[in-house]
């Protein structure tokens, strides 16, 4: 039996995506993405490496959240679902 590796294609493209939008933020909102979500910094631990208000960091983060969902919710009504796509 073929072992089947399609699930990790799928999240290693969605994946990309999101890293392509996260690349395109304004600087310091990329800034806090990266510490907090991709190395795994804790907010607080974010704030004293930037060396920025706790609020800072929070906010930043909101608004970065906020322009890749908008960022994702375009690409999918330009490009339409994956799902959608393939069916014929």
């Amino acid at each position: 039996m073929a072992y089947d590796f399609t699930h990790e294609v799928v999240d290693k493209l969605s994946n990309h995506s999101l890293l392509m939008n996260v690349e395109h933020l304004p600087y310091k909102l990329k800034q806090v993405v990266i510490l907090h979500y991709l190395s795994e910094y804790s907010q607080e631990e974010v704030a004293n490496i930037l060396r920025i208000p706790l609020g800072t960091v929070k906010s930043r983060i909101h608004a970065a959240l906020q322009k890749l969902r908008h960022k994702q919710k375009n690409n999918i009504l330009i490009t339409g679902k994956v799902e959608n796509l393939h069916e014929s």
